[in-house]
């Protein structure tokens, strides 16, 4: 949200470094939106101040009304003046907590000079710049003002009502409950008596719409925005054509490829409810024009990724254009028209990204062509290590560290054999952090790759790990063990080193063609206790 003096304090008075912090947040609106609806109780004479500081924040909730698809805020409208004056920060957000407590998530929070306000009463208007969705069907939300320690506040109020909006209807009230704080960190609690606060909520109404996307001269995507779910049926036509109906029954999405359109003509789209395209059940009517025979669509793709970077490159385009980290509320940014790459930087190591494109100011949804079909989803690298622990005469496990997102694989060769057996890639999703590697021959260097993917694909190799298999001891006891060979037919030797005593040093012992020999003293190792 942005402050917009009305009344007797001019826009033009707001201070510099508020112009400032106001521009620099993410998704700002490049011009306040139309206001579709709003209540209000702001048509009352104030008769009281609430005196708001950040000892005495002051919360005042609002419902919403029973649209079932729900609402945006689009501004909220406080009657203030300055209190003590000086140069504090006035924070006024909103919260979707029952309590309006700011220690919950706000949806949104915007931030003014409070030596901007006037000393006499004056209403103020703070437009959204965040995500300021609004759930419908009687939710509540709480409006909370507080300014920075030692600056204060007076929002007025009237106490002879606790519950006027003008207009009233579709469900919507203000003011019915107001709240405050006595420290700083303490509880929420209702005032009492209450006393109606001055407030006008202005929102816009989510409603089921059209949206085309993806247009070619040949095809184009059709999206029902905010759909409910059910059947439904759509109507078709253009200049050349007569329109047709086609009926949708328990389709699986809201989303339509439309093809074998004709190029550079305009298609009107109609939706309805249900099927049979009833004209008493419309939703909504769009229209959309192809593009000309032979052009080339736009296409978004990344190059040049890197532990912390990328960048996005966008062809067939003219003109400004924008883009936005689908996982990122509010991260919408412009390209000027004639640069055709956006660098992106601050990206995180071994991450998952996923961009999308737009034609439209601020990535907003329009009736026009807004997005390409393909988002270009990316993969940064970053320091992946593999390591082998757990040795036996005919296994490992293979510990892999540093892939946080996808999936990875491995293959394993004999060192200095040359070939990589592909036969044996297995794959792991980033969940797997270790994996157990059996089949192997004693007393044998072996190579292990690892890589990004399912498909263990040389240019996806990452990490790199030379281990040689030893035998094993089992069955190891105070003074025995058990040596075993594996996978080995024919006479074997085994020699005892490092035993007890000295005499056991370096002694050879009889040949054998048993599996395994008992032997004194320990293998490689402490005997167990």
């Amino acid at each position: 949200m942005h402050p917009v003096a009305q009344g007797p304090v001019s826009l033009f008075r707001w201070h510099t470094t508020l112009l400032l912090a106001v521009a620099a947040l993410p998704g700002l609106l490049a011009s306040a939106p139309a206001l579709a609806d709003s209540v209000s109780n702001l048509s009352l004479d104030p008769d009281d101040g609430f005196l708001v500081s950040n000892i005495y924040p002051s919360a005042l909730r609002f419902t919403t009304g029973t649209n079932s698809l729900g609402y945006t805020l689009q501004s909220v409208t406080l009657k203030l003046k300055q209190g003590n004056g000086g140069s504090g920060t006035l924070y006024v957000s909103l919260h979707s907590d029952n309590t309006g407590a700011p220690s919950r998530a706000s949806l949104s929070t915007i931030s003014a000079s409070t030596e901007n306000l006037g000393t006499g009463w004056a209403n103020y208007t703070f437009t959204c710049s965040e995500d300021c969705s609004l759930s419908g069907n009687g939710t509540s939300y709480h409006i909370v003002v507080s300014p920075t320690p030692g600056y204060t506040v007076h929002w007025a109020q009237n106490t002879a009502g606790t519950e006027v909006n003008t207009p009233s209807g579709a469900g919507w009230r203000i003011a019915d409950v107001a709240k405050y704080r006595n420290t700083s960190g303490g509880n929420w609690i209702d005032e009492s008596p209450p006393a109606a606060k001055l407030m006008t909520v202005s929102y816009s109404v989510v409603q089921t719409d059209l949206v085309f996307q993806n247009i070619g001269p040949h095809s184009a995507h059709m999206t029902i925005r905010n759909w409910a779910g059910g059947d439904f049926s759509i109507f078709e036509s253009s200049s050349s054509r007569n329109g047709l109906c086609y009926n949708h029954v328990n389709a699986p999405g809201n989303t339509i490829g439309l093809t074998r359109l004709e190029s550079s003509t305009q298609y009107t789209i109609s939706i309805y409810r249900d099927t049979g395209c009833n004209s008493a059940k419309l939703v909504d009517t769009e229209s959309f024009t192809t593009l000309a025979f032979g052009t080339a669509v736009p296409e978004l793709s990344a190059s040049a990724v890197g532990n912390t970077t990328a960048t996005l490159n966008l062809a067939n385009h003219t003109g400004p254009w924008w883009y936005e980290n689908m996982d990122v509320a509010g991260s919408c940014a412009k390209v000027d028209s004639g640069t055709y790459t956006a660098d992106l930087n601050n990206l995180t190591a071994n991450t998952s990204y996923y961009y999308r494109a737009y034609s439209h100011a601020n990535c907003a949804a329009s009736t026009v062509a807004i997005t390409w079909w393909a988002p270009v989803t990316f993969n940064t690298t970053g320091p992946i290590s593999a390591s082998i622990t757990d040795t036996t005469s005919t296994s490992v496990t293979l510990a892999v560290s540093g892939i946080s997102q996808g999936e990875w694989s491995y293959s394993y060769r004999k060192t200095g054999s040359g070939a990589w057996n592909r036969n044996i890639c297995t794959a792991h999703d980033a969940s797997t952090a270790s994996t157990v590697v059996e089949g192997l021959e004693s007393g044998t260097a072996y190579d292990f790759h690892v890589y990004r993917g399912s498909s263990c694909r040389f240019r996806n190799q990452v990490a790199l790990n030379t281990h040689t298999i030893q035998m094993s001891a089992g069955q190891v006891g105070q003074s025995s063990a058990t040596l075993t060979m594996e996978n080995y037919e024919g006479e074997w030797y085994h020699q005892q080193t490092g035993g007890s005593g000295g005499s056991q040093a370096g002694v050879a012992e009889a040949q054998t063609t048993s599996a395994s020999e008992a032997c004194q003293g320990p293998v490689s190792g402490t005997t167990a206790n």
